[in-house]
């Protein structure tokens, strides 16, 4: 029987049920005509739905061809008036000219963004790849023409001369959308290989071949976000894409400064929701959570037994004055009901705590313990406890929360740079009462959210002064329990520990260590990197005029920075950075590349770039900021660099994948342009390193930071002041960064000879070389030493030892140009 046309419903009808959702979307996406009766009233629409867009553009069987008429016909017939004497031809055109221009509009809007895009990115390479695409695009139409023309000729053959069958490739969705996410690889380009055979009547011939489709990931696959087909059953089987990939990407779709460009796509799929699933997650890490507190409790338990017997001498010359003041905070504690506190109740609070505050100022360290000793830090957490009853922010507390700042704002006084305290704090697991308490807070303003709207229900009251206090006494204890960390010897600022524990336990090292394991576990079961990764993709731009909510960004990530650099110390790691044995039975670098090193990059590119979330054309960041986001910056910097110490390549794989290291790139380039109009020095120091580990010993990395506008991210480095290639000291801080950035690189170590010469670098590497000690440097280096500010500067903290001579040779290398 020979092909035949047909204009009926019934044949609609057979293959909107044949086709399933692509020919119901065709059909329902027509607009609403109305044709008004006598009195100006509507007379119907059609059936009451609402617009829908056609996402792509679908290759599909010759049934579907011949439809697209058909059915704006069945559409008008079956909405609109049948009255004989109305023609309803006129109408068909009219949806059919709305429909095309519909598309070709999105076309235009589509590809001038796109080149708008490769214009700002200044990028070849981009240029080329949308090339690539739009050539796919013309070898697809030009095989559909070659299709129909081959129908059309099927069609006026006579029966004898017609071939028995005929097979062809079926493509179900746009040429340009092929990319679906795999657990095994970023990113797979791949194509549905459905086919169809028009048999009329023979035996089926030989299947042809399918066209392979590109293999190479294009910007523009990049770009978009990763949606996989979701079209009628007719098509490829499933690819094994887990709901993960597609969960992380919609997250991303950032914030960053492609939001104009990328948008969220629905994506359907069987798989059952995650919820329940994070649930039972979350219920079970609370539940390790406790055991680990209950272990910690034991043990502080044991710690202030031995120290009742402590000799609780002190030479501050406040040292009863202190003591009478910490009586008089636990006698107001003791004669209050459990209602809110009276107005002369809490002035009475507010001097005592002045006249603390007062002393405490002057920074003696004997002052410090005194308080300390006086019972001081116990108190002021009795003031604290009426915190945690408020389950909601609509509680009102029973002291009100200036007098809570001003509490933990003498706690922050007590501990500051002095060892004892914090080790005091520690040891006795005053540390858990804090981290407790700061959860808490998180908890009440950060409500539990999946990963596709994680931060955009942050109370904004978060900010105020309770919660940013207690991440800055947190930061604060860290930062000196860092510093003053036992290293094997005696150490005065390491209190003793009990016989049993000893029994169990090396050294005084061992103790310290394991301890500070507890707490790292503890708090990241409990939900603390979650909680603040909330809190930071909250933040939708810049602080200038909000010093709040500056504050405690900055503390945010200054406790961030601290808690990466205890677990560097804690965890058993060698010395050195690019040693592969990255074991953390604490959990803290799996939930900080679960949340994309707790969304802090997103924070700080919000913060620097202004206007560009709404409008991507004003991309271009302030000549300088304010000092609030400078310190944001410096404290981000800083918690990026001490990561990259604790897992290399987790920081290098999270910083450089598609989206975040676009946004790194602009945080980079922005920050250094920043550093060359107002001196900064701590914070280009800080850039500059980021941009070394970013790059060691990785190529994709490597052409980020010579990619986009001029001058480049690598051009700026090569452009600092003249004192960073001839004072020793800033030698060292910049030149390890350029030999991670060009090493192995000969695209990057043409731009850098554009602006320097390369035997500069083979020179700093070979007098690095000859250093004494620098020999077999990581065999005797004591494992779980804290980096600090001056072991940065060392070359083999920098770059891999091993690599040092094969590095020296290919800058040495003179380029045939």
């Amino acid at each position: 029987a020979s092909f035949q046309r047909s204009n009926s419903h019934d044949k609609v009808r057979r293959i909107v049920a044949e086709e399933g959702r692509t020919a119901r979307n065709l059909i329902a996406w027509s607009v609403p005509l109305e044709s008004k009766d006598d009195d100006g009233k509507p007379k119907c629409q059609t059936g009451g739905k609402s617009k829908r867009t056609i996402q792509g553009t679908h290759k599909t069987t010759k049934q579907n061809t011949a439809i697209d008429c058909k059915i704006t016909s069945a559409v008008g017939d079956k909405h609109f008036d049948k009255s004989p004497t109305k023609t309803r031809h006129p109408r068909k055109i009219d949806l059919r000219a709305r429909y095309w221009a519909f598309l070709f509009d999105n076309l235009r809007r589509a590809v001038d963004e796109i080149y708008v895009t490769c214009e700002s990115d200044q990028s070849v390479v981009e240029c080329k790849e949308v090339l690539m695409m739009l050539d796919n695009y013309v070898r697809d139409f030009k095989a559909l023409i070659d299709w129909i023309q081959l129908q059309e000729k099927l069609e006026k053959t006579d029966a004898q001369s017609r071939p028995t069958s005929l097979a062809w490739e079926v493509k179900k969705m746009s040429p340009g959308r092929h990319v679906i996410p795999s657990p095994s690889t970023d990113r797979i380009s791949v194509t549905s290989n459905a086919r169809r055979s028009l048999n009329f009547g023979g035996s089926p011939g030989t299947v042809a071949a399918p066209r392979v489709a590109p293999t190479g990931v294009s910007w523009a696959d990049k770009v978009k976000a990763h949606a996989g087909s979701t079209n009628s059953s007719d098509s490829a089987p499933a690819q094994p894409c887990p709901p993960m990939a597609v969960q992380k990407t919609s997250r991303k779709n950032e914030h960053l400064s492609l939001k104009k460009y990328i948008i969220d796509i629905v994506v359907e799929s069987t798989v059952p929701p995650e919820p329940l699933k994070d649930g039972e997650e979350r219920q079970k890490n609370k539940k390790k959570a406790k055991k680990i507190k209950a272990r910690m409790n034991s043990r502080a338990k044991e710690y202030e037994s031995l120290m009742e017997t402590k000799n609780s001498g002190s030479e501050s010359p406040y040292k009863a004055k202190l003591q009478r003041l910490a009586k008089d905070l636990l006698k107001q504690l003791q004669i209050q009901d459990s209602g809110s506190w009276a107005n002369n109740k809490v002035s009475a609070l507010d001097r005592t705590l002045g006249e603390i505050t007062r002393i405490l100022e002057k920074e003696n360290m004997a002052d410090q313990i005194a308080f300390q000793v006086a019972g001081g830090l116990t108190a002021l957490e009795h003031i604290l406890q009426v915190v945690v009853p408020a389950t909601n922010v609509n509680t009102v507390s029973q002291i009100p929360p200036k007098s809570l700042c001003n509490a933990i704002n003498v706690y922050n006084l007590t501990c500051n740079n002095c060892s004892e305290n914090c080790t005091d704090v520690l040891f006795s697991n005053k540390i858990t009462f804090l981290m407790d308490l700061l959860i808490h807070q998180l908890m009440v303003y950060v409500p539990d959210e999946n990963n596709a709207i994680l931060g955009r229900n942050t109370n904004k009251q978060v900010f105020e002064g309770l919660t940013t206090g207690l991440l800055k006494v947190t930061a604060v204890v860290f930062g000196c329990l860092i510093a003053n960390r036992p290293d094997g010897n005696s150490h005065p600022a390491t209190p003793k520990i009990s016989t049993q524990e000893m029994k169990n336990k090396s050294s005084q090292v061992d103790a310290f260590n394991s301890r500070v394991q507890d707490l790292i576990s503890y708090v990241v079961n409990m939900g603390l990197i979650d909680k603040l990764c909330g809190c930071f993709l909250s933040v939708q731009g810049p602080v200038d005029e909000n010093p709040k909510m500056a504050t405690f960004l900055q503390h945010a990530a200054g406790l961030l920075h601290g808690i990466c650099k205890l677990c560097f110390a804690v965890t058993g790691r060698s010395y050195s950075i690019f040693d592969n044995n990255r074991q953390d039975p604490t959990g803290l670098t799996a939930a900080l590349q679960a949340t994309d090193l707790a969304g802090v990059l997103h924070m700080l590119y919000c913060v620097l770039f202004h206007g560009t979330i709404s409008d991507p054309s004003t991309a271009s960041p302030k000549e300088s900021y304010t000092q609030n986001t400078i310190q944001v910056a410096i404290q981000s910097l800083r918690f990026f660099n001490s990561f990259a110490a604790l897992d290399l390549p987790a920081f290098q794989s999270i910083v450089g994948a598609e989206g975040l290291s676009l946004a790194f790139r602009h945080m980079a380039s922005s920050l250094l342009g920043h550093c060359s109009q107002v001196s900064c020095e701590s914070l280009l120091h800080e850039v500059i390193v980021c941009v070394g580990y970013f790059t060691v010993n990785h190529p994709d990395n490597q052409v980020i930071v010579q990619s986009g506008r001029h001058p480049t991210v690598l051009q700026k480095l090569c452009q600092l002041p003249f004192q960073y290639f001839s004072d020793p000291r800033l030698i060292k801080v910049l030149f390890p960064s350029l030999i991670a950035a060009c090493y192995n690189n000969l695209q990057n170590k043409i731009i850098l000879e554009q602006e320097m010469s390369c035997v500069l670098l083979a020179t700093f590497i070979q007098d690095f070389a000859q250093a004494p000690g620098q020999t077999d440097n990581q065999s005797y280096q004591p494992k779980g030493k804290c980096l600090g500010s001056q072991d940065y500067l060392e070359l083999s903290n920098r770059f891999p030892q091993q690599a040092w001579e094969e590095a020296r040779q290919f800058f040495l290398k003179k380029e045939k140009k």
